[in-house]
């Protein structure tokens, strides 16, 4: 008993004669701070530990549950799977590193941790939570949710539970039940800010961005220390981001860069991360310089460097900077953004081999799957084509694009049968779909079709491709080098979905063909650059005088510009070519209205424009200005109230409207 006590005195003797406390002690201050969610603080006593604690494996589990707190799951399965090796009978790193599995990707790794947890504590909860997602996952949703039900029968008052089987609802897309499970989560722990976060989450999938915005901020003033506040302002900042508001997203990480610099190195990375999003290149660039100078050999700068050269089209650049990610750690992401950036770099072998690499690390790494299954495809090898795509078409996020891929595989080979099958296919099951639409033209081109695609594109407004189906069939034709249809197809379809970035990236990789250059001038359009734009369409009229989708083009460009005269001549060179194109007779018609020009004959341009586009709001609402400026009032009160009831929330409609209504 002496020797116990004297062994106590002198630990308190070493600890306030400078020592510190010992390290089992700051292993228990890291875990009480982890529990209140001081995941900063945590982490600030737990670094120290790995030089004295490095064979203890509840130093690295503490270490994994501050890391993904944090944002950082790679970390995290470093030190999670630390843990694992020094101790596989915990049932808490099983189970954490099962869940750790789950989020990256790694599903039969999180199965069979599943079932260790199963065979060491039959009765553990966790284990039937992570069956319950794989399940999910899997598309089993009836077994998921029983897992999810047994678990709270066992565990009625953990309030995390009940954010699990929420969180299981919202990704059915049953979202009053996981409001209901998310406030009975807040019922039980009110205090805890990760309820809130859940709640927003739910508004923010709802569409209720102000309620998700409130949530979010009451997660921010529960935050248990000034750096935790910091992270969540980061998330909210993000849910800024996905609701549409970047300019507000951008602000926030502004401030929050500003506030910690580089030293707050996870913030940084993201704000860097989201200025590369925006497409703010030289922001990012500043902060990647100032990453450089103070983490000069850290993964996450490196890897931030390669996204910049991607960002700037330096793609052998891009190659440089991922490699050197790759051999700080081969990590399946910078595998994959390595094979991109060689593909784009020419190096198409390398970027098949180094793909090979990252599906050996992660075989579920369905996105290195699918860019391997398009290059393939590009280069007309198809020796593990197959192989590649049967799984992505039973992954719920790929199967489209992987549906979208065979169909233009198909479409290559010419073989045509199975080529309209599998577009037929991808039609009925993404019915709403643009590349389903794009990809029925592009397979009646492709096997001699013409009138039909001509007719299809008549029906629809006018995509990128369609252009071309419009302008000339038989010259679209002509057009087909060996990568014109896949190179237009994957551009068009990011113009449609406003991914400008990626489609000025495909764009640049192709030759200088004239419906490439169309889709590049449109790009730069999009993007702002209107006198690169309008230098490309010239240039191209000057090669095809009839390519009358370039001449609307520069008719709208003159029109904005203020310019009614040159856009009225734009568009009646555009109408000798396309008598019957039914936005260029309503651009017409309103130009000339604006000039002050011939109403009868904007009359008669608009009347042509209805018949054509007859439940285009757009064209009826032009037709029902002019009337009213020719003094037809009941004419042009139809007109509107038609329009409106076809754009209810047309601002303009509405003011026409008003005016008319004011008049009488």
């Amino acid at each position: 008993m002496r020797s116990f006590l004297l062994g106590v005195l002198i630990l308190l003797l070493l600890w306030a004669c400078g020592g510190g406390p010992p390290p089992e002690v700051k292993l228990s201050r890291a875990e009480a701070l982890i529990e209140k969610g001081d995941y900063e603080a945590a982490l600030a006593i737990l670094l120290p530990l790995k030089e004295v604690m490095a064979d203890d494996p509840r130093l690295w589990y503490q270490l994994g549950v501050v890391e993904i707190r944090l944002g950082r799951p790679y970390e995290a399965l470093r030190s999670l799977e630390t843990a694992l090796e020094l101790d596989r009978r915990d049932p808490r790193i099983l189970v954490k590193l099962g869940y750790l599995y789950l989020v990256t990707g790694y599903y039969q790794k999180a199965e069979a941790l599943a079932k260790e947890i199963e065979a060491i504590d039959p009765e553990n909860p966790y284990a039937q939570l992570i069956l319950g997602n794989l399940k999910a996952f899997s598309g089993q949703l009836t077994q998921a949710e029983s897992y999810f039900r047994d678990v709270l029968k066992r565990k009625p008052k953990d309030f995390r539970c009940y954010l699990e089987l929420g969180d299981f609802y919202l990704f059915r897309g049953d979202l009053a039940r996981a409001e209901n499970c998310y406030l009975k989560a807040k019922d039980l722990a009110p205090e805890r800010p990760e309820v809130y976060m859940a709640l927003g989450n739910l508004y923010r999938y709802r569409g209720d961005f102000q309620a998700a915005a409130a949530a979010f901020k009451k997660m921010i003033l529960l935050a248990p220390s000034e750096k935790t506040a910091r992270r969540y302002r980061a998330y909210l900042a993000d849910f800024y981001l996905l609701a549409g508001y970047k300019d507000r997203a951008f602000f926030i990480y502004e401030k929050l860069y500003q506030e910690g610099g580089p030293k707050d190195f996870d913030l940084a990375v993201r704000f860097a991360e989201v200025a590369l999003h925006m497409g703010r290149l030289d922001e990012a660039r500043q902060v990647i310089e100032d990453l450089s100078r103070s983490y000069p050999k850290s993964f996450a700068v490196v890897y931030l460097k390669g996204h910049l050269c991607l960002g700037e089209a330096d793609y052998s650049g891009a190659v440089f900077a991922f490699s050197q990610a790759v051999s700080i750690n081969e990590d399946e992401r910078g595998l994959y953004y390595l094979g991109l950036s060689q593909w784009l770099a020419g190096y198409h072998k390398q970027a098949k081999a180094t793909l090979a690499r990252a599906l050996e690390i992660n075989p579920a790494s369905y996105r290195a799957r699918l860019l391997l299954a398009i290059l393939e495809t590009a280069d007309g090898e198809r020796t593990s084509l197959a192989a590649n795509l049967l799984p992505l078409l039973e992954a719920p996020d790929l199967a489209r694009e992987a549906h979208s891929v065979l169909a233009v595989d198909l479409i290559r080979q010419g073989n045509c049968p199975l080529a309209e099958a599998e577009v037929e296919m991808f039609s009925r099951l993404y019915p709403d779909s643009q590349a389903a639409y794009l990809l029925r033209l592009a397979s009646l081109l492709a096997c001699g079709r013409e009138r039909l695609a001509r007719d299809e594109a008549i029906k629809h407004h006018r995509p990128p491709l369609e252009a071309f189906v419009l302008w000339a069939p038989e010259k679209a034709l002509e057009l087909q080098g060996q990568d014109w249809l896949s190179v237009s197809l994957t551009a068009s379809g990011l113009l449609e979905a406003g991914r400008l970035r990626e489609a000025a990236l495909v764009l640049k990789l192709s030759e200088d063909r004239l419906p490439l250059v169309y889709l590049r001038a449109l790009v730069a359009l999009l993007s702002g650059k209107r006198a690169e734009a309008a230098a490309a369409l010239r240039r191209l009229i000057s090669e095809a005088p009839d390519f009358f989708p370039a001449l609307a083009l520069l008719g709208d460009l003159a029109r904005e510009e203020g310019n009614l005269d040159r856009a009225i001549k734009y568009y009646r060179q555009a109408l000798k070519f396309a008598p019957q194109e039914a936005t260029v007779l309503n651009n017409l018609a309103w130009s000339l209205l604006e000039a002050g020009g011939d109403l009868d004959e904007a009359r008669l341009l608009a009347e042509k424009a209805a018949s054509c586009r007859p439940q285009d709001p757009l064209i009826l609402d032009t037709l029902g200005w002019i009337y009213y400026h020719l003094g037809m009032k009941e004419a042009a009160r139809s007109y509107l109230h038609r329009a409106l009831s076809l754009a209810p929330d047309d601002k303009v409609i509405k003011g026409h409207l008003r005016q008319l209504d004011g008049s009488l």
